[in-house]
């Protein structure tokens, strides 16, 4: 589910060491994903949390952090007898406001059981085909990330497939931006169609007649030897043009909207529904 939580600093203090200024002046946000686990008490509020490889963060975004977690509350769809422990992700989103200020914001935050089994969960057992890049956009240098929401069947099997978000690496003219969007989601759809799930045989979701999971397919082409911007280096900035949010047509429950699609790690797969949800 999204949140914001605004906090302003200068740039030198936010991007000296991993971005340039006018790297940033260039697009309109660079954003880094966080992990890491949080225990929550059995009234939804927050425990105690912990952050993957802290001492690659940077300082700001550990002090946003610390500043925001500790007063969230959560919800959940049956409540817990003990403390249940999740993992976390953390969307932190960095905009200029002038050229010597930057908005550091967390937008977006979404967990998943920690302590159930794999058989608790929807996880792929056959990511193949492999989403091959799309001729069009491999051409003309076109990285992106795209969140695909997939309705899977009892066989494991795609029922369903949309792409909710497409966000591109670069800005173009308007036309050609959906165009490349559009060339890599469907890339990302066509695959992923073909895939095969393990479906939950245990757990409260194991009876379900269907299931909804999120899945994230990268397509990068590194500007040169190394792009210092792509995000893949835990820590770091990735700098990219945020695409819109697209509607489900299939979707018949569209609380289930409410969780940002680009707070899902990349090589996961995350199923809705199934963890606590942050109260507004």
């Amino acid at each position: 589910m999204r949140r914001s939580a605004l906090f302003v600093l200068a740039v030198g203090a936010l991007i000296a060491s991993s971005l340039q200024a006018r790297d940033v002046a260039k697009v309109a946000e660079a954003s880094m994903l966080v992990t890491g686990s949080v225990e929550l008490n059995t009234d939804g509020s927050v425990h105690g949390y912990t952050l993957d490889h802290q001492e690659k963060i940077p300082s700001a975004v550990v002090d946003l952090i610390q500043r925001n977690v500790p007063t969230w509350r959560f919800t959940f769809s049956n409540p817990p007898s003990s403390m249940p422990k999740e993992t976390m992700s953390l969307r932190v989103v960095a905009k200029n406001v002038d050229e010597r200020h930057t908005t550091l914001s967390l937008t977006a935050v979404q967990l998943d059981d920690a302590a159930g089994t794999p058989s608790d969960h929807v996880h792929s057992t056959d990511q193949k085909p492999v989403p091959v890049f799309p001729a069009f956009s491999l051409k003309n240098r076109i990285s992106g990330s795209v969140y695909l929401l997939v309705k899977v069947g009892r066989d494991g099997k795609v029922m369903d497939i949309a792409t909710e978000q497409v966000n591109l690496r670069k800005e173009y003219e308007q036309t050609n931006m959906e165009l490349y969007r559009k060339d890599l989601a469907d890339a990302a759809e066509k695959a992923v169609r073909q895939w095969t799930f393990a479906v939950p045989t245990t757990g409260k979701s194991a009876q379900a007649p269907s299931w909804l999971v999120r899945v994230p397919v990268n397509f990068h082409i590194a500007n040169g030897d190394y792009d210092p911007n792509s995000g893949y280096d835990y820590g770091s900035w990735e700098i990219y043009i945020p695409g819109p949010r697209r509607s489900v047509s299939w979707l018949t429950d569209k609380r289930l909207l409410a969780e940002a699609p680009d707070a899902t790690p990349a090589g996961t797969i995350h199923q809705l529904d199934s963890a606590p949800q942050l109260a507004p």
